[in-house]
C-alpha cells in the first residue's frame, strides 16, 4: 500500500467513527417507520457474543441481494465442508435480514455487518474469523476489507457488477477505493463490461460468471397461488391483470396517472400495486386514496376479482414476490421511471410477465440491453409512454404471447452462473 493509500484509509477511518452519532441518529428516525432499525445495535457497533469461528461468510446488504444470492446460498449449504465450518448471511436492512431468516432460518447463522469504523470491522473479523468472504455485487467497504487483509481472509465478490457511474465515482477516491480492490482474491463479475470495469480500479482476477439471478427458482407453491389469482380475474379471458412491481420513492403517482383511466375505460383491467419497501405501505396506501382508488390490502387478506372494490389491490406483504407475479400478465416493473436505477427484472421474466421497464435500468445495464435485444421485455421513454403501450398491448394476445414466452427463454436462456461462480470459489473453500 502507498503511503497515500495508507493516509486516505486512515482519513477514511477517522471520519467514519466521527460519523457514528448521525448514524445513530439515522437509525433511530428510520426506527419510527421501520422498528427493526432498533435492533442489533450491538452487532452494528462489532459485538457478536453467540459468534462461531472459522465460518463461510456471505454478505448480501439487503432483500434483492438476500434473494439473487439464493442459488449461490442452497449451492453452498449442499456442502459436507460448509455444514461442517457454518455458513454466517450478513445483511446491513432489518428487511434483508428478516427474508434472510424467512428464507434459511437456522440452517445459516445471521449477523448485521458492523459499521465500517476500524475498531468495529476488527472485532467483527475477529468474533467470527471466516475461512471464506463472499461479498454480493457491489459491497466494498475500505475499513471492512483493510480488516480482511489483516486477517489474511480471502474475499470474493459475487455476481459483481459495477456501472459506468460507481467507476468513475471510485475513480475520484483511487487512493482509497484501489487497495481494497486490488486485496480482493477474486471477482466473480456479471458481464465483460462490468469485469473491465473491475480491471480498471484494480481488482487482480477478474472472471465473467454471469448472472446469479438467472437462477432463480421463484417459490412454486406461490407462483401456482397467483395464477389461479391471475385465472379468476380473466373470467373469460378478456379481463387483465396489471402489476406495479416493486415501485420506489416517487413512482407511483406518474404510473398510477397513466394506468387511472385505463381502469375506467376497460372495466376488465384488474390493478396490483407492490411497493419495493415495506416502510412505505402506508405512505403508498394514502397516495392511492388521494386517487380516488378503491382498493383492497393484501395483509388484511383482500384477493384480485372477488368484489368490484377490490379491482385494485395493493401489496402490502413481504416475501410474496412469486404470489405477486403469479397474479400479473402485464408487469410494470419499478425503479427505472425515475433515476433509482431500476430492479431485478429477471424475476418477472422467470414468471413469464410481459415486461415494461422505464429509461432508467444503468444498475441493470446489460442484463436490460440483453433482455430487449431478445424480446423479452419492452423499454419505454418514460411514465407518459405507459399508457399508450398497454393500450397497444392489451387487444394484440398473440404479441403477449409472444412476449411471455420471450421472457420464459430469456431467463433459461442465461443460465450457468451458479456453476461458474463455484468453480471460481472452489480453490478457496
Amino acid at each position: 500500500m502507498t503511503f497515500g493509500s495508507w493516509l486516505a484509509l486512515k482519513v477514511y477511518g477517522l471520519l467514519s467513527r466521527a460519523t457514528i452519532p448521525f448514524a445513530h441518529w439515522h437509525h433511530n428516525r428510520r426506527a419510527k417507520a421501520e422498528p427493526g432499525y432498533r435492533l442489533y445495535r450491538a452487532e452494528r457497533r462489532g459485538h457478536y457474543p453467540s459468534a462461531r469461528a472459522g465460518v463461510v461468510w456471505l454478505h448480501a446488504v439487503s432483500v434483492g441481494e438476500v434473494r439473487a444470492a439464493q442459488p449461490l446460498i442452497e449451492a453452498l449449504l449442499a456442502r459436507p465442508d460448509v455444514q461442517a465450518r457454518g455458513l454466517l448471511i450478513t445483511t446491513m436492512t432489518p428487511t434483508g435480514r428478516a427474508t434472510a431468516q424467512d428464507l434459511y432460518g437456522d440452517r445459516v447463522l445471521h449477523a448485521t455487518l458492523p459499521w465500517d469504523t476500524p475498531g468495529a470491522t476488527r472485532r467483527f473479523m475477529a468474533a467470527w474469523q471466516p475461512a471464506l468472504g463472499l461479498l454480493m455485487e457491489t459491497e466494498l467497504w475500505p475499513n471492512l476489507l483493510a480488516a480482511a487483509r489483516e486477517h489474511a481472509l480471502p474475499v470474493v465478490v459475487v455476481n459483481g457488477r459495477l456501472s459506468e457511474r460507481s467507476l468513475r465515482r471510485t475513480q475520484r477516491f483511487a487512493a482509497l477505493a484501489r487497495p481494497a480492490y486490488a486485496g480482493l482474491a477474486a471477482v466473480a463479475a456479471q458481464s465483460a463490461d462490468d469485469a473491465r470495469r473491475f480491471k480498471a480500479v484494480g481488482a487482480p482476477r477478474v472472471d465473467v460468471c454471469g448472472n446469479l439471478k438467472f437462477e432463480i427458482a421463484l417459490n412454486a407453491d406461490q407462483l401456482a397461488a397467483g395464477r389461479q389469482v391471475q385465472r379468476r380475474a380473466s373470467g373469460d379471458g378478456a379481463g387483465q391483470v396489471i402489476g406495479l412491481i416493486s415501485t420506489r420513492d416517487d413512482e407511483e403517482a406518474p404510473l398510477l396517472q397513466q394506468i387511472a383511466p385505463l381502469l375506467q375505460t376497460q372495466p376488465q383491467l384488474k390493478l396490483l400495486v407492490v411497493p419495493r419497501r415495506p416502510q412505505r405501505f402506508d405512505e403508498v396506501a394514502e397516495l392511492m386514496r388521494g386517487t380516488g382508488l378503491a382498493f383492497g390490502r393484501r395483509s388484511e387478506g383482500a384477493a384480485l376479482g372477488d368484489l368490484s372494490a377490490q379491482r385494485v389491490l395493493l401489496g402490502d406483504t413481504l416475501g410474496e414476490m412469486a404470489y405477486y407475479l403469479g397474479c400479473t400478465h402485464i408487469a410494470v416493473l419499478g425503479g427505472g421511471w425515475l433515476p433509482h436505477g431500476g430492479s431485478n427484472l429477471i424475476e418477472p421474466c422467470a414468471a413469464g410477465c410481459v415486461t415494461l421497464l422505464g429509461p432508467h435500468m444503468f444498475n441493470f445495464a446489460q442484463a436490460t440491453s440483453d433482455a430487449v435485444a431478445a424480446g423479452a421485455v419492452l423499454q419505454l421513454e418514460g411514465a407518459s409512454a405507459l399508457r399508450t403501450q398497454i393500450e397497444t398491448l392489451l387487444p394484440d394476445a398473440k404479441r403477449m404471447q409472444t412476449l411471455s414466452r420471450n421472457a420464459l427463454g430469456f431467463q433459461q436462456a442465461h443460465q450457468g452462473a451458479l456453476a461458474r461462480t463455484l468453480a471460481l470459489i472452489e480453490p478457496l473453500l
